[in-house]
């Protein structure tokens, strides 16, 4: 194993530290990126801990991962330039790109590859991620040569590469210790954190000048900051102070449409907004109270409300009706008389009062809630909405209360379905635990008929819609705003930020 020195951990912070007492007027030049989440004590430097869109922007300068799925969920090589699977799909190869180098200058090889996926399924490093990997072992994943990586399964894995283009699986050093990945950020990614420390307000990342892609990046240098009110964040960027926000809201995307000054970018549908209860809690522990409080929609009256048209109704669960593999492509209708009639039947026939606890963590979010409380209280269900400060949502709030919002990017519906619902994994949000659904999604990644494996995986989404604790009627276009002087961004459904083409004109 190739442990990084202390000594070139202590290079990289203590120059980190070195730089932090320089004027800022040096980097008068770095394109400003602001996103919409505080900064808080939750924020990760580590991409295996990476949680909300501000871990994201930190995580994806840096670090490269083995594969990047397109819009579509089609694998792209990225450090991985070619993989082939053998003839029962039980072995995939991955041919590595050579001449590629750390930010502290060590060499990239299959080490750090297997030692990534290792970390991920190991207890210890607490990866959400490890719930996406459940068909992996760490003794089959291992290098064949300097070059090579092999993943070896107990059985066929027919969709493995898309499988293990988790987001949690940004490249990192052999050796490299959590404490370590946070005190000097190190990867091969296309941006170097220079002025960097786990919850500082503003972040400086320099351009790689060693990177792999010719020509990326495009950008001297990113200045990331943070603005979680959407009118500052407009007002900044009307006044030239902002120079990019990866994530607005959809009051400031009509906002600054049609000013000649400002770019807005939208993606197809792709990010899925949720209400989630936790069904081992009363009263979301009763199924026809669940029912019911999903038959309550008007489903695109809350993508209107909620984003303000910038999306596509949801059918309770993280596929789109409208993408290939939905298990249904209409919507499921408003039904108040029939959410009536199975909140009799779940004992409360003169309808009950719940806690729903939301935060401005994804633009709309609140607005979802106050959206979903009138329509819910027609059918006799008084929903009292709770908004809780968005710094403190993911360590106070998520996973403690019964009843939140949330949302999750777009991914392949087999790393979608493992990573939340899947009996026992870390962001279970709604404690669903099914062993029969747990047992449909371990048949999907094992078939290797495309048709069968569609099926399955259309069973689990069923089961899911009909029976589970996640209430998910929305799924968001993902909205960007750029100045013009800018250029080199587009939205991605996945909300997975790429700034390796980004440049201003300053």
């Amino acid at each position: 194993m190739r442990m990084m020195t202390l000594g070139r951990i202590a290079g990289l912070a203590l120059a980190a530290t070195a730089l932090s007492t320089t004027a800022w007027a040096q980097y008068e030049n770095c394109v400003n990126i602001v996103g919409n989440e505080a900064i808080s004590e939750g924020q990760s430097l580590d991409p295996a801990q990476s949680k909300g869109t501000d871990d994201a922007i930190h995580v994806w300068p840096v670090y490269d991962p083995l594969i990047r799925l397109s819009d579509e969920l089609q694998p792209i090589p990225q450090l991985a330039t070619s993989w082939e699977p053998n003839a029962d799909g039980t072995q995939w190869t991955f041919h590595l790109r050579e001449g590629v180098t750390f930010h502290d200058g060590s060499a990239f090889d299959a080490a750090d590859v297997v030692y990534t996926y290792r970390r991920l399924l190991d207890p210890a490093t607490a990866s959400p991620g490890a719930a996406e990997l459940t068909f992996l072992t760490p003794e089959g994943i291992e290098a064949v040569d300097a070059a090579t990586v092999r993943f070896t399964t107990a059985t066929p894995v027919a969709e493995l590469p898309v499988a293990i283009s988790t987001k949690f699986a940004g490249i990192v050093s052999d050796g490299a210790t959590t404490e370590q990945i946070i005190a000097a950020p190190n990867g091969t990614g296309p941006f170097v954190a220079t002025e960097v420390t786990q919850g500082a307000p503003i972040a400086i990342y320099t351009r790689n000048p060693d990177y792999w892609d010719a020509g990326s990046p495009k950008a001297e240098c990113l200045r990331i900051t943070a603005n979680d009110q959407p009118v500052s964040l407009t007002t900044a960027l009307l006044a030239g102070d902002a120079d990019f926000a990866p994530y607005i809201d959809a009051t400031t995307a009509v906002t600054l449409k049609d000013n000649p000054d400002i770019t807005v970018h939208t993606s197809r549908a792709g990010i899925v907004y949720t209400l989630s209860m936790m069904v081992d809690r009363p009263p979301f522990d009763n199924l026809k109270l669940r029912q019911a409080m999903k038959l309550v929609m008007d489903r695109q009256g809350l993508v209107d409300a909620s984003v303000l048209g910038f999306g596509e109704p949801a059918n309770d669960n993280p596929h789109p009706p409208s993408v290939a593999g939905a298990y249904r492509t209409d919507v499921i209708a408003q039904d108040i008389e029939g959410a009536k009639a199975l909140l009799a039947e779940a004992g409360y026939p003169d309808g009950i009062e719940v806690d729903i606890y939301t935060a401005d963590v994804l633009p709309g979010l609140v607005n979802l809630a106050e959206a979903y409380a009138q329509m819910a209280a027609e059918a006799g269900i008084t929903v009292k909405v709770n908004r809780v400060p968005t710094d403190s949502f993911w360590t106070d709030t998520w996973m403690k209360q019964a009843f939140v919002t949330d949302a999750w990017s777009l991914r392949p519906i087999g790393n979608a379905l493992n990573l939340v619902y899947r009996s026992g994994v870390p962001w279970n949000e709604t404690a669903w635990a099914r062993p029969d659904f747990d047992a449909l999604l371990d048949q999907a990644r094992v078939e290797v008929d495309d048709a069968k494996r569609a099926d399955l995986y259309n069973q689990a989404q069923k089961m899911l819609t009909e029976e589970g604790g996640v209430i998910a009627p929305v799924f968001a276009h993902a909205l960007a705003a750029m100045r013009s002087n800018c250029s080199g961004y587009t939205a991605a459904p996945s909300q997975t930020p790429d700034f390796r083409q980004i440049s201003c004109t300053k």
